[in-house]
Formats: structure tokens, C-alpha cells, sequence
């Protein structure tokens, strides 16, 4: 059947389609063990995505009750969106890890406490105040997106999954997400990386109310974490699979140290906002969403900066600025 393929014996790639131009593809894992299914990520709720995921069931000699464990990577809604209508169909055990499961409710349910924090988060770090609005409710439509069931389990870093004969580890894995996890199995030298790792892009990593403190340290903590494993194949959500993660771990350290240069560059010798620093580092995106997302990641290198010394930021009747610590109390990396 088109657009599965089989990556080792018993574990299935399928492709789930989603509705943006430039990333229309989003791979979700499914693993048989004899009777008994394990599946990691579920695909954005979009017309057709529910009957395109029973159709690769039904071409694999399945059907819903025989999934028992469904783990998601992390809450954006590519991964999450048709995870309420799975759990529901298989009555399989839903899986998050704990911080993650935190933050669903504040971003899909109850959300007015997250825009009032995003509109005074965007408002303290420079955004003009006639795009504050906007760019606070810039993902509101995702909610559409994604169907939701409450976790069966939450889970911390390390802990094991079983199925059949198949035995994972779940490792927490923050940076792109405060609660992702990505899946090791060790019998098999697989890592189901989620977005923690991809072949060809480099995942985004943004400080926000949701972020853990400083979200560009972890990632590269978690990055070191995983590429210590014995691992033959990596397995992402999105691109090609690759080998072991080591290589593709040392390019992503050496663009996110590249980009802590081109943000002290930006703000040289003034003090200047996070809004400001983003518009020089990134192309001037237009898209709200793109907007947002660039100066999310902006923050999260400025931070990173800040922990190592190398910056300042100065707050002032609640408003941020940074600027360049002076040689004498700069600190290496």
C-alpha cells in the first residue's frame, strides 16, 4: 500500500497527511508484536486523516482493539490530534510524559489564562502593541485540529513500556517541547525521535509561558543524552530516517551555537529588545505564526546566552531589553 513502508520487520511508517504546503507529510510508527499493536504519534484531526489511519490498519490485517499502547511524543497538534479519537476507538493505554500532560488543558481547553500570559509575555519582549493581539492568538484555530482523551498514563524519563514482547524506554527529551519524549528500543537499536530529531530541519526551540526556563540548554542536554545510545536507526516524525544520531546531533550543536553569534551580532553594542534581535536574525517573516515562532526562538538563544554569561537583560517597568555582558564578566559557554 502506498505510503507505508516497512522499516525493519514488524515496525510500519505510515505517512498522515497534513494541511501545510511546506511540511505536508507527518510519519507515525506503528509496531507488531504477534496479535498486538504499539503506536507512537497519531497525526493532526483533519477531514480523511481518521479513515486514512483505519485503512492502514485494515491493509495490515488489524483493526483498532488490537493497538494496546499509544504513546505521544509530545502536544503540538500533528502529534496529538488524533489521539482522542484512537484511545477512543482502541481503548489502548494513552501515553504522555508528565510535563506535557500538564500544559494540554491551558492549550487546547481552558485557554484563556495562556493568551492573557502570551499577550503580556509578547508585550515585556518588544512586540509592537498593535501586533500583540494577533500574534497571542496566532494558533487558536489548531485547537480545531486536535481531539483529545485524557492520558491513561504520564509518565517521567526512563521509565519502560511494554507490549507483547516489545520492551521501550520512554526518555524525556525537553527543548522543542517541555514534555517530549522520544522511545528507545534497545533490541531492535531504533530511536522514534518525535521532532527531537530530524534529518533535514532543525526542530524549533522557543522560550514561552510554556517552555521550561531555559529550553535551548535542555534540547542540547537531550540531544547529548540520546546521541550516548546504541543506536542503528533514527526514526523521526518528519524527513527520512537516518543511522545512529551522533553526526546529526554535533551539526544541530554547531547551528545553535552559530545562532547564539548572529543574536550577539544583532544586538552589539545597544540594548535592545528580543522583538528587535528577531527581526535581524530571521528573514522577516511575515506569518503570524511565523512571527511568533521567531522571536520564541529568539528568546530561547537570548536565555541561553544569559545562563552562560555572555548577556544581560535589564527589566524595567515590565519591559525586557538585552545587551552584551561586558568582557570582563563574560563566562565560556
Amino acid at each position: 500500500m502506498k505510503n507505508i513502508e516497512e522499516v525493519v520487520p514488524n515496525v510500519f511508517r505510515l505517512e498522515m497527511p497534513l494541511p501545510f504546503p511546506r511540511l505536508p507529510i507527518v510519519n507515525v510508527y506503528l509496531i507488531r508484536d504477534h496479535d498486538e499493536l504499539g503506536l507512537i504519534d497519531c497525526g493532526m484531526n483533519i477531514q480523511g486523516a481518521y479513515d486514512i489511519f483505519a485503512g492502514y490498519l485494515k491493509h495490515l490485517g488489524h483493526d483498532f482493539r488490537h493497538i494496546r499502547q499509544i504513546v505521544v511524543t509530545h502536544s503540538h497538534p500533528d502529534h496529538i490530534g488524533l489521539s482522542g479519537r484512537i484511545r477512543e476507538a482502541s481503548g489502548g493505554n494513552l501515553i504522555m510524559h508528565r510535563d506535557e500532560a500538564a500544559i494540554v488543558p491551558a492549550r487546547y481547553v481552558d485557554v484563556d489564562r495562556i493568551l492573557a500570559d502570551l499577550r503580556a509575555f509578547l508585550a515585556r519582549h518588544g512586540t509592537p502593541e498593535d501586533q500583540v493581539l494577533d500574534l497571542s492568538e496566532a494558533s487558536l484555530h489548531w485547537r480545531s485540529y486536535v481531539a483529545l482523551h485524557r492520558p491513561d498514563t504520564e509518565v517521567m524519563d526512563g521509565e519502560r513500556l511494554c507490549f507483547g514482547d516489545t520492551r521501550w524506554e520512554l526518555l524525556w527529551t525537553p527543548g522543542h517541547s517541555a514534555g517530549h519524549v522520544v522511545i528507545h528500543d534497545a533490541e531492535r537499536k531504533l530511536l522514534f525521535s518525535g521532532d527531537h530529531l530530524l534529518a533535514k530541519i532543525s526542530p524549533n526551540v522557543s522560550k514561552h509561558p510554556q517552555s521550561t526556563p531555559d529550553p535551548l540548554h535542555d534540547f542540547e542536554a537531550s540531544m547529548r543524552k540520546v546521541a550516548t545510545l546504541d543506536i542503528e536507526q533514527t526514526l523521526p516524525a518528519h524527513g527520512d530516517s537516518f543511522g545512529h544520531p551522533g553526526k546529526r546531533v554535533a551539526e544541530l550543536l554547531a547551528h545553535h551555537e552559530k545562532r547564539r553569534e548572529r543574536c550577539l551580532e544583532a544586538i552589539g553594542a545597544a540594548a535592545v529588545s528580543a522583538w528587535q534581535v528577531s527581526r535581524a536574525v530571521f528573514s522577516r517573516p511575515e506569518a503570524l505564526f511565523e512571527r511568533r515562532l521567531a522571536l520564541f526562538e529568539t528568546l530561547a538563544h537570548l536565555e541561553a546566552l544569559r545562563v552562560e554569561g555572555r548577556l544581560v537583560e535589564e527589566v524595567e517597568k515590565g519591559r525586557s531589553l538585552w545587551r552584551v555582558s561586558s568582557p570582563a564578566l563574560v563566562s565560556s559557554p
